[in-house]
């Protein structure tokens, strides 16, 4: 069984976050994943903090968590490059980044055909990471 961290923007409204967080429960119950921690901010306009980043990283060493289940992609981050980043970060620690409307699918969709693009050779997810990463980085 794959474990999980649910993490979202608590807005403040009671009644919102908790449909929220009843959302993000049945998700993680609906794909068999164990439920490990639950983990909410201030929602903010740029998305998670480079601190819960890491609070992510350091699970994944302790808990050996697989994935972050989140409501959209907007709780990632505020831009497509915000986000690319964070999947990217978090994947280097083998943790995948889902949300419950299944909207990262063409973020992992573009990291999948940017690799295909610049290494034909790729044979691991930490190859092909290393490979984005790079790429990413030489754009900027």
């Amino acid at each position: 069984m794959n474990k999980a961290v649910i993490y979202f923007g608590a807005t403040g409204n009671e009644a919102a976050d908790q449909m929220v967080m009843q959302v993000l429960e049945e998700y993680c119950a609906v794909n068999g994943y164990e439920v490990v921690a639950v983990i909410s901010e201030n929602a903010r306009p740029e998305g998670m903090t480079f601190p819960m980043k890491f609070a992510f990283v350091g699970m994944a060493e302790v808990e050996d968590v697989d994935v972050v289940v989140t409501l959209m992609s907007d709780m990632v981050g505020d831009c497509e490059e915000t986000i690319m980043d964070n999947i990217i970060m978090l994947g280097e620690h083998g943790i995948t980044v889902e949300t419950a409307n299944d909207d990262m699918a063409g973020y992992y969709q573009k990291m999948e055909q940017a690799g295909k693009k610049e290494d034909n050779g790729i044979v691991s997810l930490a190859d092909f990471m290393a490979v984005f990463f790079k790429r990413l980085r030489a754009d900027r």
